[in-house]
């Protein structure tokens, strides 16, 4: 029998380490359960497709009490009386209403529910630093947010490119771009961002969250530029 030399050893070895960690990726992928049961206090949380990565804290007391519960692309926000999925709010819920999350869509007790984004509450320190537009280059790309903000700041997290800017976050991973954690899909090179009061535009062309379930807007043209910071 031929003796195996020792580069020949490195080579055999490094190969079975990359096939068995793109194993381990696909095994990921394919083993995502289709649903995660959770509670939320006394409501039955199902969220479709489910995650085995679960997020789950509550803080204060009584009236003050709140959820922030966390699965995959599915961020949920409970309090006495409003629910907020994604950033949407769908009002206060009755004690044991239950609450599914199917690809982006909301149903309570069975029933589509419609949300509506919230009227914040916002720190007025917060609109004391805002100024009209602030632009960074992150993860190889341009990103511009009307209205902008004098706090901010940059970082590099767990293979994500992050911006801070105020009270929000922008990130970008693997080539997809997060606002807050809410998945706003995949980005070609080149592409540009523009942020305009909530709305997102790639390249021109807005882009809703990957958890509304709705196609681009072809035809939303990006409001003209202002100074940027």
């Amino acid at each position: 029998m031929k003796a195996i030399s020792p580069d020949q050893l490195i080579k055999l070895l490094s190969t079975t380490l990359i096939a068995l960690a793109l194993f381990g990726c696909d095994e990921r992928k394919i083993m995502r359960p289709n649903k995660t049961v959770s509670f939320i206090g006394t409501h039955r949380v199902t969220i479709e497709p489910g995650s085995p990565h679960v997020r789950s804290t509550a803080s204060g007391i009584g009236e003050n009490r709140v959820y922030d519960y966390t699965c995959a692309e599915t961020k949920i926000i409970l309090r006495q009386d409003d629910l907020l999925v994604n950033r949407k709010s769908y009002g206060a819920l009755r004690p044991s209403d239950e609450i599914l999350v199917s690809y982006g869509s909301v149903y309570i007790n069975g029933e589509n529910a419609k949300g509506r984004i919230p009227v914040e509450k916002r720190d007025p320190t917060l609109e004391e630093h805002e100024v009209p537009e602030s632009e960074s280059r992150l993860g190889g790309y341009t990103i511009r947010v009307r209205p902008g903000h004098k706090i901010k700041s940059r970082f590099h997290l767990q293979g994500a490119y992050v911006w801070r800017l105020g009270d929000r976050r922008f990130a970008i991973k693997e080539n997809e771009f997060f606002i807050d954690d809410v998945n706003f899909g995949k980005l070609t090179k080149g592409d540009s961002i523009m942020v305009e009061k909530g709305r997102v535009f790639i390249s021109g062309r807005e882009r809703l969250s990957y958890n509304s379930g709705e196609a681009n807007k072809p035809d939303a043209a990006i409001p003209p530029a202002g100074p940027a910071q």
